[in-house]
């Protein structure tokens, strides 16, 4: 029962990861797997470990990129199916026509068994891409989430009675250019929030059942003890409604003559910034043009270990089905400035296409995820998970767990 239980709470100690090997693993999913009404899930699990077993994730390489702990014990994480690995075993045998209907549905109730029992769900807020709409759609469905229901808190505590906590630091902008250096990351501000185990013990002690993190990953997550959630939207259109909302709200110049003033002034956020924030406190502050293909590659792996991926088009839909919210009153920002639409005319277009190929591993990484979010639709939408996405155990879901 240690990998089911590891699916559904995230609370088996790391340690034994190390130790089980995969016929362990099997072993204890099959002996689950005996009281389900079929054979077939447990068929398709029996297929995706014995493929698992052969993967080394941890043989991607760190020589020479200095990562943090996160990465050299990502392997960690992989000795059990994480719930999104059997999501997308299961949806190649829908893919392949082999999977049952029976399959979906036992599939939905360990979905929203491991939703129910995890301590909090986590989004990783990658900024301006409707991070917003979920903290407010998670306040409409009872969720307790750190600061209040407004568009400037995104529950992770940024009005005034929440800056004197170890609250989720934000990014602190250089707020016009200057010789005086780079952009300044703001570090977390307790070495108990650096983990993954002090961030979920901070969000017990206040009863958070919701929080989103607008920092770059801490040490070891996702982490085990949350629901952990990504949105994404692609990069160069993140990076351009940025720096409209920066320079609309003036806290960034826009007199950048040239791409290179841009990448000078703002480099975290015109340089790979999902990888950046994916592969934490070492990777983030690197200088503007030092992410490379490894940093990508382990970026995916990161990415592959979120429960859910979510787009920002189309959010609130996707929040409803895979989290049982209603979200209609969930309003986001709205920026309107044409100083993107000024820059283009001042810049040209080959200068404007200069800061989409500084960011081409971001779109890569963009894709990588659209990829992995097709897959995963191809279980939230078939009818046996609709079903379920409403009522679990007789008892319709409504939100977080009060």
């Amino acid at each position: 029962m240690a990998a089911v239980n590891q699916l559904r709470y995230g609370t088996t100690p790391r340690s034994i990861g190390f130790v089980l090997s995969s016929i362990t693993v099997a072993f204890a999913l099959g002996w689950w797997l005996w009281g389900l009404r079929t054979n077939g899930f447990g068929a398709m699990l029996d297929t995706f470990l014995t493929e698992t077993s052969k993967a080394n994730l941890s043989s991607l390489g760190t020589a020479g990129l200095s990562l943090p702990r996160a990465q050299r014990t990502s392997s960690v994480h992989s000795q059990f199916p994480s719930l999104a690995d059997v999501r997308r075993s299961l949806s190649k045998r829908l893919e392949n026509a082999v999977a049952k209907h029976s399959e979906v549905a036992d599939y939905a109730l360990l979905h929203f068994d491991t939703l129910a029992v995890r301590q909090t769900l986590q989004l990783t807020h990658i900024m301006k891409s409707a991070g917003t709409v979920f903290c407010m759609c998670g306040w409409d469905n009872n969720c307790k989430a750190p600061g209040a229901r407004n568009v400037g808190s995104n529950c992770h505590g940024g009005n005034p009675e929440y800056k004197q906590l170890p609250a989720m630091p934000k990014p602190v902008h250089l707020l016009h250019p200057s010789p005086t250096g780079p952009s300044i990351w703001r570090r977390r501000v307790t070495d108990d929030t650096h983990t993954c185990e002090g961030l979920a013990s901070w969000h017990q002690r206040n009863g958070w059942t919701l929080g989103a993190d607008e920092n770059f990953l801490v040490d070891d997550a996702p982490c085990p003890q949350f629901f952990n959630i990504i949105i994404l939207r692609d990069p160069i259109e993140r990076l351009w409604s940025y720096l409209n909302m920066q320079v609309s709200l003036h806290f960034l110049s826009d007199a950048f003559k040239t791409p290179d003033d841009l990448f000078t002034a703002v480099p975290l956020h015109t340089d790979n910034y999902h990888i950046r924030v994916l592969l934490g406190e070492s990777v983030v502050g690197l200088p503007s043009g030092r992410i490379t293909e490894q940093h990508l590659e382990l970026a995916k792996r990161k990415l592959e270990q979120f429960e859910l991926i979510l787009l920002m088009e189309d959010l609130t839909d996707q929040l409803e089905r895979t989290l049982s919210w209603s979200c209609e009153n969930a309003k986001g920002r709205n920026n309107k400035h044409d100083w993107v639409a000024r820059l283009r005319n001042r810049w040209g277009q080959e200068q404007f296409d200069q800061v989409s190929a500084r960011n081409l591993l971001d779109a890569r990484l963009y894709m990588h995820g659209r990829a992995l979010h097709r897959q995963d639709w191809r279980v939230f939408s078939h009818p046996a998970f609709v079903q379920k996405s409403f009522c679990w155990n007789d008892t319709c879901i409504a939100g977080c767990r009060s």
